[in-house]
């Protein structure tokens, strides 16, 4: 990890400097943690539904340009500020929940981060609660109701394959649609009870 003397002085983000303007690539001053901030050093993020979204200039984070782009990712610690809740040191592999991770550095409070287990590579630590957390939320909801199956859209989704397998650990059916017959036996491997392809002519019957 580069020590605070190597630091850029710049860096690259995902963002826009006008309102309702596609977001781009553009150069912003690094800046400096203060009390309890921690300035990270990104290294894998996703692009989620609203990631593509803010992207479009669709809809924004802040009230203020820059506009970001980007609410989790996977990091190490560039540089800690004064009075940091927490043993964080420079170097640490972290997980970061806020806005505008798409960015070459972010700066964050230390209540946005948490330290990643080992034994987990920054790629697979970069997507650890906006899709888990809403397939956490979806098996609690099939849970408390009692379902016996669950009709899942999408499902070839990153999302959606997460689902299968919670599904799965809970011996619940997972009924998953598709539009294309090539995701068919990926997903039947990853768990799934039925796979059905919704542009068939016989989908609705099959659905049935």
């Amino acid at each position: 990890m580069d020590s605070p003397n190597s630091l850029p002085k710049t860096y690259k983000a995902l963002a826009a400097k006008e309102d309702n303007f596609p977001r781009r690539l553009i150069e912003l001053p690094l800046p400096k943690p203060g009390q309890n901030q921690i300035l990270l050093k990104m290294a894998f993020v996703p692009i989620n539904q609203t990631d593509l979204l803010c992207s479009s200039g669709a809809y924004r984070f802040t009230d203020k340009p820059p506009y970001p782009v980007g609410r989790e990712g996977s990091a190490w610690i560039a540089e800690i500020g004064e009075g940091v809740q927490g043993p964080f040191k420079v170097g640490d592999r972290i997980h970061v929940h806020s806005q505008g991770t798409h960015a070459q550095y972010l700066l964050v409070t230390s209540e946005a981060i948490s330290p990643v287990q080992d034994g987990l590579s920054l790629e697979e630590a970069a997507s650890h609660l906006i899709n888990p957390g809403t397939v956490a939320y979806m098996v609690a909801l099939t849970l408390r109701g009692n379902h016996k199956a669950v009709v899942s859209t999408a499902a070839s989704s990153a999302l959606g394959k997460m689902l299968i397998r919670a599904l799965k650990e809970r011996d619940i059916k997972s009924i998953n649609t598709v539009r294309n017959d090539k995701y068919i036996e990926e997903l039947k491997q990853e768990g799934a009870g039925y796979v059905l392809n919704s542009e068939s002519a016989d989908f609705e019957a099959k659905l049935k």
